[in-house]
């Protein structure tokens, strides 16, 4: 997948709603402890079944409620949060908002492991293929990407358009 394809598959619908709700994410200098629990909810966000079909439109002020129900489900590097997502940016259904907390989180997860910020980082990125809305498609393809033996110029294509859009 080239760089271009990537930005076109995240912006343009592939990575589904990312063009309408804006994210980003803070940077750190020093890897923090691990956390077992971290992994282990890595782990089970794999054996959640992923939204199925569109769901019902939520508008912004739903989206965020919806999103603060479920966004429980999903881990973040020690010191990050959903709390930089605009969800006033459209209408999003039930699995865009899982998607794109996935997709958020994930960011964060692999500019943790690139930069060495969290020793969790390398476990969790290796479970997040297996998170409901990374499964299948383009979405697993840039996360199959991210771990150790995958398309090495994807996984540097990803963690650029990572620091680029929510860096």
């Amino acid at each position: 997948m080239t760089a271009a394809r990537l930005r076109a598959a995240i912006v343009g619908g592939g990575i589904a709603i990312l063009g309408a709700a804006a994210i980003a994410v803070g940077s750190g200098a020093q890897a923090v402890a691990a956390d077992p629990a971290d992994v282990g909810q890595a782990k089970a966000l794999g054996h959640i079944d992923a939204p199925v079909g569109a769901g019902a439109a939520n508008r912004s002020g739903s989206a965020r409620a919806r999103a603060a129900k479920v966004s429980g489900q999903v881990p973040l590097p020690k010191g990050e949060s959903f709390d930089d997502i605009q969800w006033e940016n459209g209408e999003l259904s039930d699995a865009d908002i899982q998607g794109l907390l996935e997709f958020n989180a994930a960011c964060k997860w692999w500019l943790a492991d690139a930069d060495g910020t969290s020793k969790d980082a390398p476990v969790v990125v290796a479970q997040i293929p297996s998170w409901p809305t990374m499964r299948e498609g383009q979405r697993h393809e840039i996360a199959a990407a991210m771990v150790p033996g995958g398309d090495a110029g994807l996984a540097a294509d990803t963690v650029a358009y990572c620091r680029d859009s929510v860096g």
